[in-house]
């Protein structure tokens, strides 16, 4: 595709490449700070693990910047997830007791869980900016 004559690309001059043909550019899209349109990820992270009891345990702690957190089954037991210290094993969200089961959480909230009976262990890993 050729740009039409005077079209002022001041701001995103940098963006633009040649394709090889005769005439055409190619004009990448990017985000307001110049990163690639779409890009994913965050600044920064952290990564834990924590051991849940038969009491509202918290995994990980509110974060203003926190993309999204995920949390790992570390063990065998069921645990129930939620944002508040009132979870339960009726309220929260099943993370089944298998290794490796997972759930991802958009959220800045604190995200606590609960077992049954017993412990259990789960990981998390949780992008922020």
């Amino acid at each position: 595709m050729t740009l039409p004559a005077g079209l002022n690309d001041r701001h995103h001059q940098s963006h633009r490449e040649p394709t090889g043909r005769s005439g055409e550019v190619a004009v990448a899209v990017v985000g307001p700070d110049g990163s690639p349109a779409g890009a994913v990820g965050a600044s920064s992270g952290a990564t834990g693990q924590v051991s849940v009891a038969n009491t509202a345990t918290q995994i990980v702690a509110a974060r203003a910047t926190r993309r999204e957190v995920l949390i790992v089954q570390g063990g065998t037991t069921d645990v129930y997830i939620g944002y508040s210290s009132g979870v339960t094993t009726a309220t929260g969200v099943l993370l089944p007791g298998s290794a490796g089961a997972a759930l991802t959480l958009k959220t800045t909230s604190a995200v606590y869980g609960i077992v049954a009976s017993g412990t259990d262990s789960v990981c998390y890993a949780e992008e922020y900016d």
